[in-house]
């Protein structure tokens, strides 16, 4: 069984594919030969590798695989004596949009749509109060625009007129 940092059992990790015991073997000789690949790049190589693999070869990671597993079976085995079953992993939702308001993952196949077309109340209300002949106030605008260059040449021609006054005036 592996240990977690303090020394406590932990969860026994899952058995390796064959797939996977080739790719680590593999893997630092490809980095010796060409630092400079990308890690896709060499997870590329490995997976064109192992399709070149023959049946000899493959028999020997396929052994590795095997005892993996039986090391896994074994492990599983005395942790689950020792802790009871294995504990389920579950998977939290990363996206806001598809979680409800109880906080349980909807998927959007499920979600009833109503009236308003699947829009929360908050969004209607938003959506009933602006006038449709009203433009959002992030149209088009139509007054100047300070970093247009017409605002840069006026700012410069501004900037001249003042120190041809200051001249003028000194004088």
């Amino acid at each position: 069984m592996s240990k977690d940092s303090k020394g406590k059992s932990s969860v026994p990790k899952r058995a390796s594919s064959s797939y996977f015991h080739y790719a680590n073997e593999q893997r630092p000789i490809i980095q010796k030969k060409h630092p400079e690949m990308k890690i896709t790049e060499i997870a590329k190589e490995l997976g064109a590798g192992w399709k070149k693999v023959t049946g000899k070869e493959k028999e020997r990671y396929e052994a590795l695989a095997a005892q993996d597993k039986a090391r896994y079976e074994k492990e599983k085995d005395a942790y689950i004596k020792k802790h009871g079953a294995l504990p389920v992993k579950s998977r939290k939702s990363t996206s806001k949009k598809e979680e409800g308001a109880e906080g349980t993952k909807k998927s959007k196949r499920n979600r009833s749509k109503s009236k308003s077309g699947g829009r929360s109340p908050s969004a209607e209300k938003r959506s009933k109060s602006k006038s449709p002949s009203k433009k959002s106030p992030r149209s088009k605008s139509t007054g100047s625009n300070k970093g247009s260059e017409d605002g840069k040449k006026a700012s410069k021609e501004g900037k001249t007129k003042k120190k041809v006054d200051t001249k003028a005036s000194k004088k």
